[in-house]
């Protein structure tokens, strides 16, 4: 018996590690616009129909709601629970939060300089986004068991499920809290270390070039020009 509780033990810290929702958000866009070669993104935006579409996407505010309101949307219970049921739900759910968060992060760490937000701006449009994940994962947690009623009857391969339940004490309102927790504190992460890396390259950035980058914040910009500022 012990050996299959570890078994399961090991699953599930390795499902936590593969946890597709938070690798959508937070580790694959990312790392997909770092990893895109400047050459790509300058061919690319020689198209004028995709250049257009970066120029309205990367606007802040606007890249800002589709990574976040993406993100609330698709954890209120009714869309939750459908993707659970239905796996082409699941899977437009999915698509949907790598495209979204693909487009949060563009301003961010654009492959070209000139398409990022000024550092400073940067920072507080991270902080911002790790503050709406923050009250989603505090809802999560403190909310009333059977918020996603799949949770209440997980699947039980292994028979285990009331030893944990009843003699473990993992119900389905701790299985629920530290699911808000998981959210809470490794992605809170994320966004410090992301924040934190803004900082360093802004401190390691030519005194010439933060000058110019203070002047532009106060004029509008014309696209591949100069640092993004507009809203």
């Amino acid at each position: 018996m012990l050996n299959r509780i570890f078994g399961l033990a090991i699953k599930e810290f390795l499902a936590v590690l593969r946890d597709r929702k938070s690798r959508l958000i937070l580790i694959v866009p990312p790392l997909l616009i770092l990893g895109t070669p400047r050459w790509m993104v300058y061919m690319g935006l020689r198209w004028r129909p995709l250049r257009r579409a970066e120029e309205i996407l990367s606007k802040p505010l606007t890249a800002w709601l589709a990574g976040v309101v993406t993100l609330w949307t698709w954890h209120l219970p009714l869309l939750y629970n459908a993707a659970l049921a239905n796996e082409n739900v699941h899977i437009l759910e999915h698509l949907c939060f790598l495209v979204s968060a693909s487009i949060f992060w563009w301003p961010v760490l654009a492959p070209v300089e000139d398409l990022r937000m000024p550092p400073l701006m940067a920072a507080a449009y991270v902080f911002a986004g790790s503050v709406a994940n923050t009250l989603l994962a505090i809802i999560i947690t403190f909310a009333p068991v059977g918020l996603y009623p799949a949770y209440l009857h997980p699947a039980d391969t292994l028979g285990i499920l009331p030893l944990l339940r009843g003699q473990w004490g993992l119900t389905a309102a701790v299985d629920q809290q530290i699911g808000g927790l998981l959210r809470w504190v490794p992605s809170g992460l994320v966004y410090l270390t992301i924040i934190l890396s803004i900082f360093v390259r802004w401190y390691q950035m030519p005194e010439k070039e933060e000058f110019a980058i203070r002047q532009e914040l106060h004029r509008p910009l014309p696209a591949l020009s100069h640092p993004r500022s507009g809203i």
